[in-house]
């Protein structure tokens, strides 16, 4: 539906084959639909120069389905039953993510239909805590980006509840780590980390020894940005992953 949008705005022909190669893992939060419409969108771009913006990608998924705001480079603020931008905050690099899913499949449309049990109280604390993310993030301010992401992810657990989210918080206490995060419509959940303090590696290797101590496997994510490509890799186990987000 979106190749056959983009195609007949621009009054170019039909046909064609488009190949979207994947490592996202499907259901589980982690925006492998949003990711593969925007995959669809910028190759018609690349094939044909149109020199789209993320605000046209935007405009041709907009009622395809809810969407995230991977389009655009660096972190946002976004609605994403609107399928529109908020805010853009800024980059984060140097931040690892060694996760865990609990397994399982989140229908991202049956979920979105979902009555959310959250209060007005609730809903005012969300609002607060985006502020602070948005000013800790403009910040570089690593240990109040991890604050906040744990107390999220603590209020998601009435809505989308992680059973391993005590373990975690137990093993992130023990290896001083800046904090969890989960995947609020998902399966997923990380301890952060940060390469720019002391005992990176030491806390990374420990993060993977006892995470993996639960028998599930486990998948290390790297932020970075274009003008500052900076993934921090050690050598681990095999088996492993590393992606870059």
């Amino acid at each position: 539906m979106l190749a056959e949008r983009i195609l007949a705005y621009y009054q170019l022909p039909s046909g064609g084959i488009l190949q979207v190669n994947s490592h996202l893992p499907v259901g589980k939060g982690l925006a492998s639909s949003s990711a593969d419409l925007v995959a669809c969108a910028r190759a018609i771009d690349h094939a044909y120069n149109l020199a789209m913006t993320e605000e046209d990608i935007q405009r041709f998924m907009m009622d395809i389905e809810p969407s995230d705001g991977v389009m655009h480079d660096g972190v946002v603020s976004f609605y994403h039953k609107k399928v529109e931008l908020k805010e853009f905050i800024g980059q984060i690099p140097h931040l690892t993510v060694v996760s865990i899913d609990e397994g399982g499949i989140i229908e991202t449309l049956k979920f979105n239909r979902i009555r959310k049990p959250f209060t007005e109280p609730d809903k005012v604390e969300y609002q607060q805590l985006l502020d602070q993310l948005t000013v800790a993030i403009r910040m570089m301010d690593y240990e109040q980006v991890g604050r906040i992401s744990t107390r999220s992810a603590q209020m998601n657990q009435k809505l989308l509840p992680k059973r391993t989210f005590e373990q975690m918080q137990d093993i992130c206490t023990a290896i001083g780590g800046l904090g969890l995060i989960v995947a609020h419509s998902g399966t997923c959940i990380g301890i952060l980390l940060s390469s720019l303090y002391d005992n990176y590696e030491f806390k990374l290797e420990q993060a993977v020894a006892m995470i993996s101590a639960l028998q599930l496997e486990v998948n290390i994510y790297h932020s970075w940005d274009n003008q500052n490509h900076n993934a921090a890799y050690i050598e681990l186990e095999e088996g492993v992953r590393h992606h870059e987000v």
